[in-house]
């Protein structure tokens, strides 16, 4: 059992070795792919310099032999900034790693919540490991802990959520704002 977690433990990191543009095609569940690994309730952690860097728990992680990929599902992952202190809190129905892309591509109501306070929503994101940015080609939307909600289709940001930005359509509700324009008027 040993051998097999540090097999998983150094796919899972060669998986974010390489770079990768676009998102991530998704592969069908079917029986096309070969399932070489499963693994139940489990925990992946990436370290560099002795201070831990992100932490991968799922209920189950399939290595997928021919492909080399690496599907988990549910995933809660935590990503840490300084001091090993965790930047964000990551979690989705369902994610997929690839060595090719050095990323990790996630969908199905995916959820960020920073340290920051923001909270972004989203129905898929992706972690670009050596570029420390998070991306989406879809609609995401993020919520301050002023209450300001904003949304926006294309979405990149660095994964200690110290900045963000939108591509397109973007919208959003600025209550401190409103509140400073209405005293303005009085």
């Amino acid at each position: 059992m040993r051998k097999v977690l540090i097999i998983l433990i150094v796919l899972i990191f060669c998986s974010c070795s390489q770079k990768k543009s676009g998102n991530v095609i998704l592969p069908s569940d079917s029986a096309a792919d070969s399932i070489s690994q499963v693994i139940h309730f489990s925990t992946i952690a990436a370290y560099r310099d002795g201070d831990k860097i992100w932490e991968l728990s799922a209920d189950e992680i399939i290595q997928i032999s021919d492909s080399k990929r690496i599907k988990a599902n549910p995933v809660k992952m935590l990503i840490y900034g300084d001091s090993s202190k965790i930047s964000v809190v990551v979690t989705a129905d369902s994610g997929i790693s690839n060595e090719k892309n050095d990323s990790l591509f996630l969908w199905g109501n995916v959820k960020i919540d920073a340290k920051s306070g923001e909270k972004l929503s989203s129905n898929s994101l992706e972690w670009k490991k050596r570029e420390k940015i998070l991306t989406s080609n879809d609609f995401v939307e993020i919520s301050t802990s002023d209450g300001e909600i904003m949304r926006g289709k294309g979405f990149r940001a660095d994964e200690g959520f110290e900045w963000w930005e939108f591509a397109k359509e973007v919208s959003g509700k600025f209550p401190s704002i409103d509140a400073e324009f209405g005293k303005d008027e009085e």
